[in-house]
Order: C-alpha cells, then structure tokens, then sequence
C-alpha cells in the first residue's frame, strides 16, 4: 500500500528547497527526499515544480502576509501600523523580524519565476489584489471609525503600506543592514503626523 503523503511536510520541505536553491535550481526529487516520499508520489498530486511553488507560496502567504495586512492597520501587533500606540506607529517588526526571512525568499523566487511562469505570475497578481482590497477596507474602516485621517487617499495609503512590506523583504533578502530600531521608530513616528489626526481631534 502506498505511504501516506504528509501535505504540511511536502509544502514545507518544497518552500526549504525553493528558499535555499532557487526554483531553476530545486528539484523535485529533492523535495521527495526531504519530505520522506517518492517523486512518483508528488507527481500524482502535483503537475511539477510550478505547482509546488505555487501551493508553498500560498500557504506562506496565509501564514505572513495575511496576518501582517491584517495586524498592519488594526495594530494587533509590531507589523506596521497606521495605528497610535503609546505615540508611534507600530512598525519596528517590518524591520527587524526574523520570522519573515523564509516566506521573503520564498517570495522573491516566486518573482523571478513569474517572468518566465504566466501561472505563477498569474496567481501573484491575484493574491496582491485581494491583499491590496483587503488592506484598502481596513483603512476605510479606520477613517470613519479611527485615527486615520480621512482626508487622505486610500489607494496611496494602500499602496504606501504594500511598498514598505515588499521593500523590506527585497532588503532583507539582499541581507542588507537595517536601520537601529529605534532610530526607524523615530522616522515613523514622524510619518504618522501625516498619516494620523491630530490628538484630541474631533471626527
């Protein structure tokens, strides 16, 4: 009888090799070996590398981006946000986390490989859209209900947020040395004079 494929640890090992190899670089019977499976079996479940790649992305992006666009402007944690907390913006974690460095690689494969890939570069677009949509209501909300000043253009302060997350996963992949935290919490903390009302403002 034919061994079970654990899935979680198939799309885990697929993500380590595309991570660490490159998607022209990793093979599948890489991935086989790591997961503890035969490439006979992969391929009875998935077409090939691009199929890997595309269902190891959109686990990560779930896991990191999803939460990271949702934290960003309710201020549930140190993402980034457009939110008040103790006078600055929630922001050190874009910068300085390590938990991102995976799904950043991960992400910038993907990149590469959508020049070459339309299902990749399809199934990107897609995601950024909804995460772009998603973002935009969240700031709307903070508008009518929150600090956020409503004078300002959302598609710039969607666009604003998304730039600053793919940014620094460019950054952080070319191991470039970032800024003290607490010299970019001084830098936000003066953006967010522009992005949020005035203390004590009335709605």
């Amino acid at each position: 009888m034919p061994k079970q494929i654990d899935e979680d640890l198939l799309i885990q090992a697929a993500a380590e090799v595309f991570a660490e190899r490159g998607y022209a670089g990793a093979g599948v019977a890489e991935i086989a070996r790591r997961a503890g499976v035969t490439t006979g079996a992969i391929y009875s479940r998935y077409s090939g590398k691009s199929e890997l790649l595309l269902e190891a992305l959109k686990r990560s992006f779930v896991l990191h981006i999803g939460e990271a666009i949702s934290s960003a402007i309710s201020g549930e944690n140190k993402v980034g946000s457009f939110v008040q907390d103790g006078g600055g913006i929630r922001s050190i974690g874009l910068v300085a986390s390590d938990e991102w460095k995976a799904h950043d690689a991960l992400f910038l494969e993907a990149v590469v490989a959508s020049r070459r890939d339309e299902e990749i570069a399809t199934m990107l677009s897609e995601r950024l859209e909804k995460g772009a949509a998603f973002l935009a209501k969240r700031i709307d909300t903070q508008k009518a209900d929150g600090p956020v000043d409503s004078s300002l253009d959302t598609d710039a302060l969607k666009t604003y947020a998304l730039a600053m997350r793919m940014g620094f996963s460019v950054l952080r992949s070319l191991d470039y040395k970032m800024p003290e935290p607490e010299e970019w919490q001084k830098v936000l903390n003066q953006t967010q004079r522009s992005i949020l009302k005035s203390v004590g403002e009335e709605k």
